[in-house]
């Protein structure tokens, strides 16, 4: 039976005269037609006119090679939403034609899983879909990921920032005291301690004003209490510090990973992919150039041949393969051309020569059976059809394409379009904002220099140590903070606290009672004052810094930070509407567990 279908197939087709095209007219006149009546069906609330017209559309669509048109769908969405503020049942009918319309189209999914909760919440698989698919279609497209990715990516950049500069301050709070004391014996005359700390400090003030640059801040603050940071203060500074040299390249792959809202790459997905035909001026003017990139010629040959301009289409696609001889698309959009001419051997040279450059090209295999099966080679037809469907299924039915399709080559035959690959490729931009967001992280520092000063910032944070020697370095009381000194206690024993805090608190008799009290209002006001701090920096991740637990500070404030800023959204805006309340609630997981996970490092700390 399947044999006899073909032979009979093969014999009509040999019986056909070279292809035509219709008038590009007629292509356009339908689809705009079709789709004012789909505008009047849904003005007037009919809902037997508004199928007809869904068909009418979708079939003009077809006419014009178009597997989806984002403009006809947002239009869509945006009615629905507009019947969904209304309560109107009718929303989710809409949601379901923006779908069919744009099934890459994240927000056409969105507002069908909020229709149909909206109508029958209880329904969980009927809306928990849709949602499913609206993420996927966020992660799967380059022209959706890719604004994502570098929201992602800036905002994890600008909670990083914030978690050092709140680390260089908590380092500040714990051992201003200490270095403030150590310099009052160091420098001439010994001044007051506060004195002494202010003349160093407003010195690296200074400094920092003429280098620019928060990065910058935070190293110097971190060189100057080295000495005194804890082990877990140490590393995590260090680190940061080594990290943040890397800025730049950072930027840079985000940048080109990142890039796409005004490239080349989402022009020609608007034109060639998703239907944006109000961008074609653009188009053409790229392609206008005498360096234009075969991509950009490329998506004007295909619109050229939906609008039946044929010839501009060969032309072009001729200047494509001289310019990129090997590209098996170009070559297969080629040989449908020579297809539709009569040109079967032409044809059949280049669909060869596309398979074997590029094997698993179903649409190569497909226009290989049909040569063969136009010049009644019917094993060899047969052969390249198993290998099309083996590697698309979905072109089996391209194969029902009687004599009634045979003047409409777009469904004889099958184009390719333009690659994930390729596209990203054009995205992907020279890296202009990194030395850009360098120079504002680290100021005047050379960017050529930036991850080497980073990495020795970070060194140098390291072997603090080294530079003042314990015996010459005050610690704080761990009862009411101030300073134990070497030189101020000599002669005493060695003690865990100050010896004001060693003589009240061991001695219970012989003290007066005067004194006793005071250390320990002191002491009070102490504990409390810090306690206070590490409960107010607790919401943002601060407690764990301010208690001395650097690392895990630093992490928590990043995360908090960039979950705040992704659901507030960023530079990059999505290709349609705004980002949706349920990708941006997604956020507030991550900013849960941070803060959850801040406040109970901080209560422990109390503890």
């Amino acid at each position: 039976m399947r044999q006899t279908l073909v032979l009979t197939t093969i014999g009509l087709l040999a019986s056909l005269p070279a292809l035509g095209l219709e008038a590009p007219s007629e292509r356009e006149r339908a689809l705009d037609s079709a789709w004012t009546a789909w505008k009047e069906a849904a003005h007037r609330g009919d809902p037997l006119g508004l199928r007809n017209a869904e068909e009418e559309v979708l079939f003009a669509m077809r006419e014009l090679d178009l597997a989806e048109s984002e403009p006809l769908a947002s239009a869509v969405v945006v009615e629905a939403r507009r019947r969904l503020a209304a309560s109107d049942p009718s929303a989710a009918r809409m949601a379901e034609f923006a779908v069919r319309l744009a099934p890459s189209l994240p927000q056409a999914h969105w507002v069908l899983a909020r229709a149909r909760f909206a109508t029958a919440p209880l329904s969980v698989g009927a809306w928990v879909g849709p949602a499913v698919d609206a993420i996927t279609a966020h992660l799967r497209s380059d022209r959706h990921a890719r604004p994502l990715l570098g929201n992602l990516a800036l905002a994890l950049a600008a909670g990083f920032l914030v978690a050092g500069l709140l680390a260089a301050a908590a380092a500040t709070y714990r051992h201003v005291r200490c270095f403030a004391h150590d310099l009052h014996h160091r420098l001439p005359g010994r001044p007051h301690p506060a004195l002494a700390a202010a003349l160093v400090v407003g010195a690296a003030t200074l400094l920092f004003a003429w280098l620019g640059g928060p990065i910058v801040w935070i190293g110097l603050l971190a060189l100057l209490f080295s000495p005194y940071l804890g082990r877990q203060e140490r590393w995590a500074l260090a680190a940061f510090l080594g990290l943040a040299g890397l800025a730049q390249p950072y930027f840079a792959w985000v940048e080109k990973r990142s890039g796409w809202g005004d490239s080349t790459a989402a022009l020609l997905d608007a034109v060639d992919a998703r239907g944006d035909f109000s961008r074609v001026a653009e188009l053409r003017e790229r392609a206008s150039a005498a360096d234009a990139p075969p991509e950009v010629l490329f998506a004007l040959a295909r619109y050229e041949k939906r609008m039946g301009r044929i010839e501009e289409a060969r032309a072009l696609y001729d200047r494509i393969l001289a310019l990129r001889p090997s590209w098996p698309a170009a070559m297969v959009n080629r040989a449908n051309l020579h297809f539709a001419s009569g040109e079967f051997e032409k044809a059949r040279s280049l669909y060869e020569r596309a398979t074997q450059i590029e094997p698993e090209l179903a649409e190569a295999w497909f226009g290989l059976s049909r040569v063969h099966y136009r010049s009644v080679r019917i094993a060899e037809g047969q052969a390249a059809r198993d290998r099309a469907l083996e590697l698309a299924p979905h072109l089996a039915e391209r194969y029902n394409a009687g004599e009634e399709d045979a003047q409409r080559t777009h469904r004889y035959l099958v184009d390719v379009g333009l690659s994930s690959e390729d596209l990203v490729e054009l995205a992907e931009g020279e890296a202009s904002i990194a030395a850009a967001g360098a120079a504002l992280l680290w100021g005047r520092v050379p960017a050529s220099v930036v991850p080497v000063v980073g990495a020795a910032a970070g060194a140098l944070v390291l072997l603090g140590g080294l530079f003042v020697p314990a015996a010459r370095r005050s610690r704080a009381c761990p009862r009411c903070g101030s300073p134990i000194c070497p030189r101020c206690e000599r002669g005493l024993p060695p003690a865990e606290t100050c010896s004001p805090c060693t003589s009240v608190f061991s001695r219970q008799r012989g003290l007066d009672p005067a004194i006793r009290n005071r250390k320990e209002v002191q002491v009070a006001r102490y504990q409390r004052r810090r306690h206070l701090a590490i409960r107010i920096g607790a919401p943002v991740g601060a407690g764990p810094l301010l208690s001395g637990r650097t690392a895990v500070g630093i992490v928590l404030v990043t995360l908090i930070v960039a979950a705040i800023l992704g659901g507030i959204g960023g530079p990059h805006p999505p290709i349609f509407g705004a980002w949706p309340p349920s990708l941006r609630a997604a956020f507030s997981i991550p900013l849960v567990i941070a803060v959850v996970a801040s406040y109970v490092s901080s209560a422990r700390e109390e503890g």
